[in-house]
């Protein structure tokens, strides 16, 4: 997540779409199989490659509403839609513990964004 996912993403938060964009296509082309096809997915539906039907459709069912919940908030976030988003990152904080991921990563990235997004 941090690596593929996070770090492209925040780029283009700042300003550098162009990044997400050739990161997230080194993983259409590449790494399609990887995690349980978790990034390929997640990816997919951040920048609306897939619909929300195909991603819950995935074989990796492991917290998919929790990354469904997260990567939703991602794509709103990087579209301006800050209400959709913070919402959206309030259902995934809200999840019980073993719903959703325990990477602290995960956890301060979602309480940093529900921050900015007041």
């Amino acid at each position: 997540f941090l690596l593929f996912l996070l770090f492209p993403f925040l780029r283009a938060l700042s300003g550098d779409r162009a990044a997400l964009e050739s990161a997230y296509r080194d993983i259409f082309a590449a790494r399609k199989n990887q995690c349980g096809q978790c990034l390929w997915n997640d990816a997919a539906l951040i920048i609306g490659k897939i619909t929300e039907a195909e991603f819950l459709s995935q074989p990796e069912k492991s917290r998919v509403v929790s990354r469904l919940h997260l990567v939703k908030a991602m794509r709103f976030d990087l579209d301006g839609d800050k209400a959709r988003a913070r919402e959206l990152y309030s259902k995934w904080q809200a999840l019980k513990y073993h719903e959703k991921s325990d990477e602290v990563v995960i956890k301060e990235f979602v309480v940093w964004r529900l921050a900015e997004l007041k």
